[in-house]
């Protein structure tokens, strides 16, 4: 058993609460542009290019730590 966390762990978990706040402050865009297109109206440009941080934040902060584990397990396997 090793003591502490892996330098790459800390970093990740850094980037993952810094990914947190753009998610809240861009989450309200989401039912504003899907409300807007139900409604058949063109969205904001604005709440589209929020739209768009919110979906790749979301998606590089789920795939972020999945990436680790294959990294991880990988490791183990060839040592």
């Amino acid at each position: 058993m090793r003591d502490g966390y892996r330098g790459y762990q800390i970093a990740l978990h850094s980037v993952i609460a810094g990914v947190l706040p753009v998610q809240y402050l861009t989450g309200g865009s989401i039912e504003r542009t899907h409300h807007a297109v139900h409604m058949g109206v063109q969205p904001s440009p604005a709440d589209i290019l929020q739209h768009l941080v919110h979906n790749y934040a979301g998606i590089a902060t789920v795939g972020s730590p999945e990436s680790i584990l294959v990294y991880e397990a990988a490791y183990q396997y060839w040592q």
